[in-house]
């Protein structure tokens, strides 16, 4: 079948429209635009290829047009859609997600620049503070120790895409939020100043819903789902140094895990 053919098929042609469960919690809004961006994937379509009217979808899903809208909205911030006004909807563009390698034995910053990834970054937050006893547990802290806080926001593409928090020894960085400044390259800073360098990280990959702060952050719904990559960073004779939580909007990464036999 031609991509011109499957432009041409039924919208939603599988019963997509009884999967809408208006006692769920997930908002009707949201439920559609996951629909939508289902077919469009079935369907193959490409960018600049138009999308059905509103005058259809309304007629599928039997929503209203406010609702409807919504979910084009969503769309539309996804970078999935482009609307025009008198027009209609049409594709923009579908990205492919990012792919972190794990079988690359460097940190990250280090291993987005092999494969020619570059990441802009924010600081939000640094400051000096007492650790929470799972930090100081984790990090196997003493009880007069003190954690520097830092949390940082990545863009890829001049959007958000993830959002890390880290906490890191005080005792092997001392002035850290006097000595880190811009361009905030986290790895450069302890390497060069410090003279720190990992020799293992050890790290756990999990799903989660985002918190307040980091739908603040990222700009995303509370519904959006993350993959959430939690990391102990361990510098000379094993000591743990840093401890550090980073929130990927699952749809624009994915992780490769390679293992030689």
């Amino acid at each position: 079948m031609t991509r011109r053919e499957k432009m041409n098929e039924p919208i939603l042609q599988n019963g997509s429209t009884n999967k809408i469960n208006k006692s769920s919690p997930m908002p009707i809004y949201y439920q559609v635009y996951e629909l939508i961006k289902e077919d469009i994937l079935a369907k193959g379509l490409q960018e600049g290829d138009k999308l059905p009217s509103e005058s259809e979808y309304l007629q599928v899903f039997g929503i209203s047009r406010v609702t409807l809208r919504k979910s084009l909205e969503l769309l539309e911030k996804e970078r999935i859609i482009t609307r025009a006004q008198g027009r209609g909807s049409f594709i923009h563009k579908l990205e492919q997600p990012i792919i972190h390698d794990f079988s690359l034995p460097t940190t990250q910053n280090r291993r987005m620049h092999q494969r020619n990834i570059e990441f802009d970054r924010k600081m939000v937050s640094l400051f000096k503070m007492q650790p929470s006893e799972k930090i100081q547990s984790l990090l196997k802290m003493g009880d007069e120790e003190h954690v520097y806080y830092l949390g940082r926001i990545f863009y890829y593409d001049d959007r958000p895409i993830s959002f890390n928090e880290s906490w890191m020894r005080g005792v092997f960085i001392p002035d850290f939020d006097q000595v880190f400044q811009k361009p905030y390259n986290l790895t450069e800073t302890l390497d060069e100043q410090y003279d720190i360098e990992v020799n293992r990280i050890e790290n756990t990959i999990s799903a989660a819903l985002p918190t307040e702060e980091e739908i603040e952050h990222l700009s995303i719904d509370y519904s959006t789902p993350l993959i959430v990559l939690t990391s102990l960073s361990l510098i000379h004779d094993g000591q743990p140094f840093e401890y550090s939580r980073t929130s990927w909007i699952s749809s624009r990464m994915r992780f490769l895990i390679s293992s030689d036999n």
